[in-house]
């Protein structure tokens, strides 16, 4: 089936690798810092909901184009990019994983999975919950 964007899919997102999130979590605990403060962690690349969705295709073979709704979802943001300049200070960390490499594991991962679809459950609670 084809993915389901909302919006436009031109809205961005920061996508991070679990383990990059792992490695800054791991570097927090070992450099605490004097002050508590609050540092993003994230890769400070912005990638469109249609590039993403583009990227995945490719990896898996398939033709497939994302069908666009044009409905946006309440609360959702159009753009979400990591300001990593804290992060990078306090801790050294930068991002080693990048979205590619990730989308590659994430793919090969699903071929053996079963997969279940629980789009239609997800959006009858969207609606539900009076968010689309």
């Amino acid at each position: 089936k084809p993915p389901v964007v909302y919006e436009d899919g031109l809205q961005t997102r920061d996508f991070i690798h679990v383990e990059d999130v792992a490695r800054a979590v791991l570097a927090s605990l070992r450099r605490p810092a004097r002050e508590p403060r609050v540092l993003n962690v994230g890769t400070g690349m912005a990638t469109t909901i249609l590039e993403l969705a583009g990227r995945l295709a490719r990896l898996c073979g398939v033709a497939v184009r994302p069908s666009v709704m044009r409905r946006f979802r309440a609360g959702d943001v159009r753009h979400c990019t990591a300001d990593v300049s804290a992060v990078r200070e306090a801790l050294g960390f930068v991002a080693r994983i990048g979205l590619g490499e990730g989308l590659g594991g994430l793919v090969e991962w699903a071929r053996s999975s079963e997969a279940r679809d629980g789009f239609e459950r997800a959006e009858r609670e969207l609606r539900r919950r009076g968010l689309l």
